[in-house]
């Protein structure tokens, strides 16, 4: 059992001059905190007898006694630290991340496709030139001669006039030359058409006997020649002096 006792000081005994006793527990001191406020104002005070019983039944835990206040906020107002700047606490660096690996892709292999054979059709031979001879009976082969090219400036046009009065040329069936191509020959009448061919480069043409060999050179004719023709006849076939072989076809 705790006995609270307080001493009413009068006048004389001064400002604050009184004196406590107090056996306390620590229930009992916060009892007493109003009133030693009110002590501390007046210079008197009035006697308060606290019931210890209700003390005592009702102890006060030592947390409610002394409540926890939050911690107060510091807010730095000057330039240092005894003006109460709170230093600021510097971040954890970060953590660097680290590179992600590049894969580096696989080549895929390409397959090439196998070469389609292709069918090619075997090109069909040329067509073989047509012989200009074929069909043709050969009379003779040998040196050929040629009139003197002055006939062709009209000398073969008056030979066949000469011999269409004669009566040696039908006019009606004789067939003309454009080119010139004209030619000799005692076994054949005026008219009849020659195919002469170089043997040598295969070049032909056609030709039209327009005049005869007289009877008396027949013999000396036949002996050097087999066959006389003009000289526009003879330069086409590609002959010349020394290179004058002729091969001579009738149908």
């Amino acid at each position: 059992m705790h006995v609270f006792r307080s001493v009413n000081c009068s006048s004389r005994c001064g400002k604050h001059a009184w004196r406590v006793r107090v056996v306390l527990t620590v229930g009992t001191l916060l009892a007493l905190m109003i009133p030693a406020a009110a002590f501390a104002e007046g210079e008197s005070a009035t006697v308060m007898t606290v019931a210890p019983i209700a003390l005592m039944q009702t102890p006060l835990p030592l947390a409610a006694a002394f409540p926890t206040q939050p911690a107060p906020v510091l807010q730095a107002t000057g330039t240092n630290a005894a003006e109460g700047i709170v230093p600021t606490a510097t971040p954890p660096p970060t953590a660097t991340t680290a590179p992600t690996a590049t894969t580096t892709p696989v080549p895929t292999a390409t397959r090439t496709p196998a070469p389609t054979a292709t069918a090619t059709a075997t090109p069909a031979p040329p067509t073989a030139t047509p012989n200009p001879t074929a069909g043709l009976r050969q009379i003779g082969y040998g040196p050929a001669a040629f009139y003197d090219p002055n006939y062709d400036g009209g000398g073969w046009d008056a030979i066949i006039r000469a011999q269409t009065r004669y009566g040696h040329v039908n006019k009606d069936t004789f067939v003309y030359s454009p080119q010139g191509y004209y030619c000799v020959h005692p076994d054949y009448h005026l008219g009849a058409i020659f195919v002469l061919q170089n043997p040598r480069t295969g070049v032909t043409i056609r030709c039209t006997v327009a005049d005869a060999v007289d009877r008396r050179d027949e013999s000396l004719w036949r002996s050097r020649w087999h066959v006389e023709m003009s000289y526009a006849a003879f330069t086409a076939l590609g002959l010349r002096e020394g290179q004058n072989l002729v091969a001579v076809y009738v149908s």
